[in-house]
């Protein structure tokens, strides 16, 4: 299979303008676009919110273009599942409303798994961070039904944590049992929790669990994040998503937390390790 050179990502030539096909609801929530797709390339753009947002707002972003990136290299009727995908950032503070362009390559395809990268780029033109996604190859899942009246968290005037009900349920020793509320539109085509919004769910998590458990203070910024999708999170509404969240090492400087979102039935569905850089200034 011939794919592009990786270092030809950086523009949008040879590139077709907009989505070959329309973006689902969970992407749209977090104000998510699709610039210009071609084969093994996608560009993606994001619209912060009103309070700047944070690194983990962008999840379902680059999800949505690591993925579409090996979908564009797929045959007609194929599409994928993501495995797992780690993210890395400088810890930029995001300015309100700034436009984040996405950038995503396949890297390499073997059999029905690929590995796919993507560059983060600031309004200004800075790099700010990276993503790597790994994808498998499955038959398309039937078009998600139209979710009418649906607005984009950043345009409801609260935070993202407000937005998916943030609620701390229990502190343990070593950590938190955080929930979500869920809702059908953030779930992907396939109906279950989609990748991205998992993610923004565990910075969430992890956030709160360091404002409670360091005590050296400061503020906690994203430095990198590594997700594995182990099985589907097949959420109820009355029920939520409950991540559990558990300290692995805190400093002055670094903290490293561990998390995971526990199925119905007991079993580990998505497995989470974040560090973030703690900020005194």
């Amino acid at each position: 299979m011939q794919l592009p050179a990786s270092d030809t990502h950086w523009d949008l030539a040879g590139l077709a303008a907009g989505a070959q096909t329309p973006i689902n609801s969970a992407e749209f929530l977090f104000s998510s676009d699709v610039v210009a797709e071609g084969r093994g390339r996608v560009v993606g753009e994001v619209t912060m919110p009103a309070s700047g947002g944070t690194f983990g707002w962008l999840g379902p972003a680059i999800d949505m273009v690591l993925g579409r990136s090996y979908v564009t290299v797929l045959p007609v009727g194929n599409t994928c599942l993501t495995l797992g995908m780690r993210l890395d950032s400088i810890g930029a503070a995001f300015l309100p409303g700034e436009r984040v362009r996405i950038h995503g390559s396949v890297l390499g395809v073997d059999g029905p798994y690929s590995l796919t990268s993507a560059t983060v780029i600031s309004e200004s033109g800075r790099v700010i961070g990276t993503g790597t996604g790994r994808f498998l190859s499955i038959p398309s899942a039937a078009r998600a039904r139209e979710l009418p009246d649906l607005r984009p968290f950043s345009d409801r005037g609260v935070e993202l944590a407000e937005a998916l009900g943030t609620q701390v349920t229990e502190r343990h020793d070593d950590g938190l049992t955080v929930r979500f509320d869920y809702s059908p539109p953030l779930a992907n085509p396939h109906g279950v929790l989609h990748g991205g919004v998992q993610i923004a769910m565990f910075e969430t998590a992890v956030a709160r669990h360091h404002n409670l458990f360091n005590s050296a203070g400061g503020t906690a910024l994203l430095a990198d994040l590594t997700i594995s999708f182990l099985s589907p999170v097949v959420a109820e509404e009355h029920n939520g998503v409950s991540i559990r969240t558990r300290t692995f090492r805190s400093g002055r400087r670094i903290a490293l937390t561990r998390a995971e979102i526990v199925g119905a039935d007991g079993h580990v569905c998505s497995s989470v390790t974040a560090t973030f850089n703690i900020s005194h200034s």
